[in-house]
Protein backbone atom coordinates (compact mmCIF):
# COMPACT_ATOMS: atom_id res chain seq x y z
CA UNK A 1 0.00 0.00 0.00
CA UNK A 2 3.09 2.53 -0.02
CA UNK A 3 2.63 5.60 -2.05
CA UNK A 4 -1.31 4.32 -2.98
CA UNK A 5 -2.32 8.04 -2.55
CA UNK A 6 0.41 9.25 -5.03
CA UNK A 7 0.59 12.10 -8.06
CA UNK A 8 -1.65 10.78 -10.01
CA UNK A 9 -4.14 9.84 -7.95
CA UNK A 10 -3.61 13.45 -6.01
CA UNK A 11 -4.82 15.14 -9.77
CA UNK A 12 -7.77 13.60 -9.88
CA UNK A 13 -8.90 14.95 -6.62
CA UNK A 14 -11.29 18.04 -7.04
CA UNK A 15 -9.34 21.12 -5.80
CA UNK A 16 -11.69 21.67 -3.05
CA UNK A 17 -10.81 18.45 -1.64
CA UNK A 18 -9.59 17.60 2.03
CA UNK A 19 -7.45 14.32 2.22
CA UNK A 20 -7.56 12.92 5.37
CA UNK A 21 -5.11 10.10 6.42
CA UNK A 22 -5.93 7.98 9.94
CA UNK A 23 -4.06 4.74 8.27
CA UNK A 24 -0.89 4.37 7.95
CA UNK A 25 1.36 7.10 7.16
CA UNK A 26 3.32 5.89 3.61
CA UNK A 27 -0.10 4.83 1.97
CA UNK A 28 0.50 8.76 0.65
CA UNK A 29 3.44 10.29 -1.02
CA UNK A 30 4.06 12.77 0.96
CA UNK A 31 6.17 14.75 -1.48
CA UNK A 32 3.44 14.49 -3.82
CA UNK A 33 1.00 15.62 -1.10
CA UNK A 34 3.32 18.60 -0.41
CA UNK A 35 3.37 19.67 -4.14
CA UNK A 36 -0.70 19.42 -4.95
CA UNK A 37 -1.22 21.89 -1.64
CA UNK A 38 1.54 24.37 -2.47
CA UNK A 39 0.30 24.16 -6.13
CA UNK A 40 -3.59 24.60 -4.14
CA UNK A 41 -4.48 21.64 -6.71
CA UNK A 42 -6.09 20.15 -3.30
CA UNK A 43 -7.69 22.10 -0.50
CA UNK A 44 -5.92 20.76 2.36
CA UNK A 45 -5.23 18.29 4.21
CA UNK A 46 -5.67 16.51 7.27
CA UNK A 47 -2.71 13.97 9.10
CA UNK A 48 -2.71 11.72 11.92
CA UNK A 49 -0.32 9.50 10.52
CA UNK A 50 2.82 10.15 8.71
CA UNK A 51 5.30 8.51 5.80
CA UNK A 52 8.61 8.61 8.11
CA UNK A 53 6.82 8.68 11.69
CA UNK A 54 8.05 9.84 13.86
CA UNK A 55 9.69 12.42 11.92
CA UNK A 56 7.39 14.94 10.62
CA UNK A 57 7.93 16.70 7.25
CA UNK A 58 8.84 20.42 8.17
CA UNK A 59 7.27 21.71 4.77
CA UNK A 60 3.74 19.67 6.25
CA UNK A 61 4.54 21.50 9.02
CA UNK A 62 4.71 24.84 7.60
CA UNK A 63 1.44 24.47 5.50
CA UNK A 64 -1.61 26.50 6.73
CA UNK A 65 -3.84 24.04 4.93
CA UNK A 66 -3.04 20.84 6.81
CA UNK A 67 -4.14 19.76 9.95
CA UNK A 68 -1.48 17.47 12.36
CA UNK A 69 -2.68 15.08 14.90
CA UNK A 70 0.13 12.83 16.75
CA UNK A 71 -1.10 9.59 15.94
CA UNK A 72 -4.19 9.79 17.84
CA UNK A 73 -6.71 8.83 16.06
CA UNK A 74 -7.65 5.80 18.09
CA UNK A 75 -7.29 7.54 21.17
CA UNK A 76 -11.42 7.05 22.67
CA UNK A 77 -12.42 5.45 25.68
CA UNK A 78 -14.34 3.16 23.26
CA UNK A 79 -11.56 2.23 21.41
CA UNK A 80 -8.87 1.39 23.48
CA UNK A 81 -11.79 -0.67 25.53
CA UNK A 82 -12.46 -2.76 22.51
CA UNK A 83 -8.92 -2.89 21.76
CA UNK A 84 -8.08 -4.05 25.15
CA UNK A 85 -11.06 -6.46 24.67
CA UNK A 86 -9.79 -7.60 21.66
CA UNK A 87 -6.63 -8.54 22.96
CA UNK A 88 -8.13 -10.60 26.25
CA UNK A 89 -10.87 -12.51 23.84
CA UNK A 90 -7.77 -13.67 21.89
CA UNK A 91 -5.73 -15.12 24.63
CA UNK A 92 -8.69 -16.39 25.61
CA UNK A 93 -10.05 -18.19 22.64
CA UNK A 94 -6.44 -19.76 21.96
CA UNK A 95 -6.00 -21.07 25.74
CA UNK A 96 -9.28 -22.77 25.37
CA UNK A 97 -9.02 -24.36 21.48
CA UNK A 98 -5.37 -23.76 20.83
CA UNK A 99 -5.75 -21.64 17.62
CA UNK A 100 -4.97 -18.43 17.43
CA UNK A 101 -7.54 -15.34 16.01
CA UNK A 102 -6.58 -12.32 14.39
CA UNK A 103 -3.96 -13.84 12.88
CA UNK A 104 -1.51 -12.48 10.14
CA UNK A 105 -0.10 -15.22 7.87
CA UNK A 106 0.25 -18.64 8.54
CA UNK A 107 0.22 -19.75 12.47
CA UNK A 108 -0.15 -23.01 11.40
CA UNK A 109 2.40 -23.26 9.23
CA UNK A 110 4.75 -21.94 11.69
CA UNK A 111 3.76 -24.35 14.20
CA UNK A 112 3.78 -27.06 12.56
CA UNK A 113 7.48 -26.09 10.94
CA UNK A 114 8.69 -26.15 14.90
CA UNK A 115 7.18 -29.24 15.68
CA UNK A 116 10.08 -30.79 13.04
Amino acid sequence: TKHMIDAPILAKMKPQAILINTARGPVIDEQALIHALLKKELFGAGLDVFEREPHISRQLERLDNVVLTPHIASATQETRHLMSQMVYDSIDHFFTTGKAINVVGSTDQHLQAKKR
